[in-house]
């Protein structure tokens, strides 16, 4: 639900923290702002090859 309300309401959207975290319900703005901050960095340190690429359980890489 995250993504999709990420995907649906972009950079460019006003509000855009306020109606995502009406999308995913159960979350302040302030929460799922920081939890995009989370996600960005995380994705950050897997690009620049400082942890693994996490594969999907079952895959053999």
């Amino acid at each position: 639900m995250f993504e999709k309300a990420l995907a649906k309401y972009d950079q460019d959207t006003p509000d855009r923290w306020i109606n995502i975290a009406k999308a995913v319900g159960g979350k302040s703005a302030e929460e799922v702002k920081q939890h995009y901050e989370i996600l960005v960095r995380d994705v950050k340190e897997i690009e620049s090859g400082r942890y693994p690429y996490p594969y999907p359980s079952g895959s053999s890489n």
